[in-house]
């Protein structure tokens, strides 16, 4: 028997019979005692003794068929966001550059400012270098940390290195952040109502239609705008969510344990609603309306330094042709839930019970 010893007791006779062949296998020796004799019978060559073999293999096929899902498992993406032309199928960069509408650097060589903007013509290369970092300063102002992470952003960016850009910093940062964690537990709950749903077999979600959709999130709270994340990021671009570990409840009172990663796309560079809303024109001295990420208008007035910073920003993209690149943010979570929770409020989730959403 796996896992420990067999035993067999009888107060009489103990009678075993098989129809086919009877085989018993063990890694070790088989021992048998009797007070008396033991008969061994064969009837037609009588008994044959004969080299170990092997235990019989198992049917690995088999065992293949009966997986239902494989972990990691995406579970939810971001509104908007392509999934089935999404740019984690391919490690083409052509293909990143599209799916995340990344200004193209080559056809938009040469793009100046338009008239009504300081179009900062005759401005050398490193001025406006000069002035993309005094921008970044501004936004990252309350800390250091980050304004390291900005400058070496704007180091990344100027050195045309495109492609994903991973910073450990930014993502512990993110991950501390409150803004993101009510957003981590909204989406959570989306999944356990989703688990729920489906009687937490991960079997039954299959594709597109089955994945949990959430907003995506941004980072533009007062606190955000001088910490580094608004500058740097902003409002996220795409949101993947995936189940890397996951174990279902066995019971109505068994909680069920989920780790989730969470993966946030972002694009570090400029287009012209960005340039609209933030950068420096000839005439600056009234109010600009303008209509932020969640469809309401606001009133602002661009300081030099952030406009003039802007228009480096762009002109470096746009004019000098120094590549946009991904910012790539990967976060965990855990959590164990009862299969007959009652979920409380995604915004305010209470910190002293087990059931609560943990953050690392």
């Amino acid at each position: 028997m796996d896992g420990g010893n067999y035993i067999e007791k009888a107060g009489g006779s103990i009678t075993e019979t098989s129809q086919n062949d009877y085989t018993i296998y063990s890694e070790w020796n088989i021992i048998t005692n009797a007070k008396k004799g033991i008969n061994e019978v064969g009837e037609d060559d009588g008994v044959a003794f004969g080299d170990a073999k092997s235990a019989p293999k198992k049917n690995s096929k088999a065992k293949d068929e009966d997986k239902k899902y494989t972990l990691p498992l995406l579970i939810g993406y971001s509104r908007g966001y392509n999934y089935n032309n999404h740019f984690m199928s391919s490690k083409n960069a052509d293909v990143k550059k599209i799916a995340l509408n990344l200004p193209d650097s080559k056809s938009n060589s040469g793009m100046l400012l338009a008239n009504d903007y300081d179009t900062m013509i005759g401005v050398s290369e490193a001025k406006l270098k000069s002035n993309m970092l005094e921008l970044m300063h501004a936004g990252t102002s309350v800390n250091n940390g980050m304004k390291t992470v900005a400058e070496d952003m704007v180091n990344h960016f100027i050195a045309n290195v495109g492609g994903e850009y991973e910073n450990g910093t930014l993502e512990n940062i993110i991950g501390n952040d409150e803004n993101f964690k009510v957003f981590v537990t909204r989406v959570m709950y989306k999944i356990l109502i989703k688990l729920k749903s489906v009687n937490w077999d991960l079997s039954q979600i299959k594709d597109t239609p089955d994945l949990v959709r959430f907003d995506n999130v941004a980072f533009n709270t007062s606190d955000n705008h001088n910490d580094g994340l608004t500058i740097t990021i902003d409002g996220v671009e795409h949101i993947e969510v995936w189940i890397t570990e996951y174990k279902p409840p066995t019971s109505i009172n068994t909680p069920c344990y989920i780790k989730i990663k969470f993966i946030l796309y972002d694009t570090f560079g400029l287009d012209p609603d960005d340039i609209e809303k933030y950068g420096k024109r000839k005439d600056d001295s009234a109010l600009r309306y303008i209509t932020d990420w969640d469809d309401t208008t606001v009133q602002i007035r661009v300081q030099n330094t952030v406009g003039y910073g802007f228009n480096s920003w762009w002109l470096l993209q746009h004019y000098f042709n120094h590549k946009p690149f991904t910012t790539k943010v990967t976060r965990y979570f855990e959590g164990r839930y009862k299969h007959n929770d009652t979920y409380r409020s995604p915004i305010e989730p209470s910190k002293n019970t087990s059931n609560d959403v943990k953050y690392n």
